[in-house]
Parts: structure tokens; sequence; C-alpha cells
């Protein structure tokens, strides 16, 4: 009796490589984009205690106070220029935002929350970016505050300051997101404020003539280029939302 041959038809390698698509897009959850991630975090967690505790309201009002102090001694005696307050805005204007991002992670390493928040459905990364966003806000209306202060005791063209205070903010929080590393995070922050702090002394010394020549450009372009800025700002925040979370305190 003659046996008939069993044959196996081998696919070929298009349809295989449809079949892992369709398997490994059914087998896996689908990545929640960058919105679908914050609606869920705002359904699912009570923000007003995540993002604001009485501590980042007690050192936001105390960070308000020193710095509305710092001003009124340094523009008492009306000695300061023009140019050099624009220059002195555009420098220290991060430092809130900076001051409040530090605060808010030894506060809760200090409390031990920064442990359960590690193991939570969100990563520290995710939170953590909420918080530098609603930090960047309060940062943002101490410096207005402090440029309305101000201008009760020199003449400041107010119009040109909140682009000039704002752009050094945004700036400043853009290149710490687009360069944040797990290690070495003090020494990284402290060093990069450093060059930051120099390089505008340095800036600002030898280009007093180019601040004037700027000054005479129109308001719009101020606007666009904090406009620029503030993109800038959402991408670093968005790029840093979407990082995996490394182990123990690195993630920070």
């Amino acid at each position: 009796m003659k046996r008939n041959k069993f044959e196996v038809r081998v696919p070929r390698d298009e349809i295989i490589r449809e079949q892992i698509s369709t398997i490994i897009e059914k087998g896996l959850p689908k990545r929640k984009t960058f919105l679908e991630t914050l609606n869920e975090i705002y359904n699912k967690l009570p923000l007003w205690h995540v993002l604001f505790g009485r501590g980042e309201w007690l050192f936001s009002l105390l960070i308000l106070t020193f710095f509305l102090s710092l001003t009124m001694l340094s523009t008492s005696n009306q000695t300061i220029k023009e140019t050099e307050f624009y220059s002195l805005l555009f420098t220290v204007a991060p430092f809130g935002f900076l001051a409040l991002t530090g605060f808010s992670y030894l506060h809760r390493r200090i409390n031990r929350t920064l442990e359960i928040e590690m193991t939570t459905k969100f990563t520290v990364y995710q939170m953590l970016a909420l918080r530098m966003f609603a930090y960047s806000i309060i940062a943002s209306f101490l410096i207005i505050t402090c440029i309305l202060f101000t201008a009760q005791f020199i003449e400041v063209n107010i119009i040109y300051s909140i682009p000039i205070g704002l752009s050094g903010l945004f700036i400043f929080a853009s290149i710490m997101l687009l360069l944040y590393q797990e290690r070495h995070l003090y020494i990284r922050t402290g060093a990069f404020s450093m060059i930051w702090i120099g390089g505008n002394w340095l800036f600002s010394y030898w280009l007093d003539s180019y601040i004037l020549i700027l000054l005479k450009l129109p308001v719009i372009i101020y606007f666009l280029i904090l406009l620029s800025v503030i993109c800038l700002f959402i991408y670093a925040l968005k790029r840093f939302f979407t990082r995996n979370q490394g182990g123990a305190f690195e993630c920070l």
C-alpha cells in the first residue's frame, strides 16, 4: 500500500510577521498616551493632596517673603540699574522652582512617603513631572508678584520684565529635565546651577550694550520667545513623564 507524503505548508515571512504583531498587540496592554495617563491620574488620585501639601504651601510663602525682602533691600536705595534688574531677574527666576522641587523631594523622603509612591500604579517620574508642572505655575506667580513689587520702587518696564523672568524660569527647567540623570543628582544640579549663575553674570557683565539693544525690540518678540520656551518645557516634561522607573531611590 502506497503511503501519501505528509506535507507542511510553511507560511511566508510576511504572514509570520503579521501574526506575531497581532499576538503581541492583543497579548500586551496598549500603551497609554501622555494625555490619557494624565486623565487617569486626575480621576484616580487626590491631586490636591499629592501636589499641594501643607509643607509646599508654607514653603511657597517663605520663598515669596524671602524674594520680596531681597527685592526691597536691593531697590530701597534705587542704586540698581534697569538693565541690571533684568539680568538679575533672568538669573534668579528659576530658583523658586528649583527650591520647591527640592523641598518636595526632601519632604517626602524624610517622611518616608516616597517608598509608598514607588509601589503605586504610576511611576515616580510621572508624579514628579506633575509636581514640576504645578511648581512652575507657582514659581511664575512668584516672579510676577516680585516684578510688580519692584515696580513700586524703581522704574522698570513690566511688559518686558514678565517675559524675561518667565523665560529664565522655563529655560532653566527645560534644560534640567532634558539633562536629568539618576546618579549624582545633587552634584549635577549644583554644578548646573553654578554654571547658570556664572554664565549669566559673565554675559550681563560683558554685553551690557547688547541688553540695551534688546530693550528696543518689539514686545511681541519677547512673548513669541516666551511661547517657544514654554513649548520646549512641555516637550521636556512629556519626555520626562514617559521615562521608565528605575530602582530604589535612584529614580529621583
